[in-house]
């Protein structure tokens, strides 16, 4: 279960950034899964998203945040933000 306004912030980070087929063939390796492109909901993801798969959603940030153009990218400040947006 994501914690208040995660998934708002997991949106912000994602928003704009692709998911190449490199990624896909990462995450798969990484976690002995055979996802598809088909298997990869849309951003913004929704609860039911997370709920259903949450692996696939943290892997998908988690390769979007490695790419060398989103590592300024400060997930924390991002948390932040959300969660006092939504207090």
């Amino acid at each position: 279960m994501l914690f208040p306004g995660a998934l708002d912030a997991i949106n912000e980070i994602a928003e704009g950034r692709i998911l190449t087929d490199d990624d896909l063939i990462q995450i798969n390796r990484t976690h002995n899964t055979n996802f598809t492109v088909n298997d990869i909901p849309s951003a913004p993801f929704t609860e039911d998203d997370a709920r259903n798969n949450p692996l696939l959603i943290d892997s998908i940030l988690i390769r979007l945040l490695s790419h060398e153009e989103n590592l300024s990218v400060e997930p924390e400040a991002i948390l932040r933000r959300q969660l006092e947006h939504n207090d």
